[in-house]
């Protein structure tokens, strides 16, 4: 069975919602385990939610001049990435930063993802 373009867009999207929640838990519950101390969990909060709403504000004015398909790929890619890296580097540091390309990676999807599901919306009606 072959899904429909919305569709396909709709899992992407709660698929990128679904691993960057389960690495923000991951990554925090490491921390945790190793001793971080609340102000060293809350960075780990701030750098995702600030690289999230920077890429968020950078995709949706770029997805019409690069492609939106292009900017989810993009994403897409870094999203892994970060998550490989992630598993094998263990530093505090390296956690802030890894941390900080993973909510970029989805703030670099979702604009693109709900321009390209409102473009089917109004080609529907």
């Amino acid at each position: 069975m072959k899904l429909s373009r919305s569709r396909r867009v709709y899992c992407l999207s709660v698929l990128t919602d679904f691993a960057y929640m389960l690495f923000t838990f991951v990554i925090t519950r490491r921390l945790a385990e190793t001793g971080a101390n609340p102000f060293q969990l809350g960075i780990v909060g701030a750098a995702s939610s600030l690289s999230y709403a920077l890429a968020c504000t950078a995709a949706g004015h770029l997805s019409g001049r690069w492609g939106r398909r292009r900017l989810i790929l993009l994403g897409a890619a870094l999203e892994i990435t970060g998550f490989l890296l992630a598993s094998h580097w263990q530093s505090r540091l390296a956690t802030y930063l890894l941390t900080t390309v993973v909510g970029a990676s989805a703030g670099l999807i979702y604009p693109p993802a709900i321009a390209w599901l409102t473009e089917g919306a109004h080609h529907s009606q």
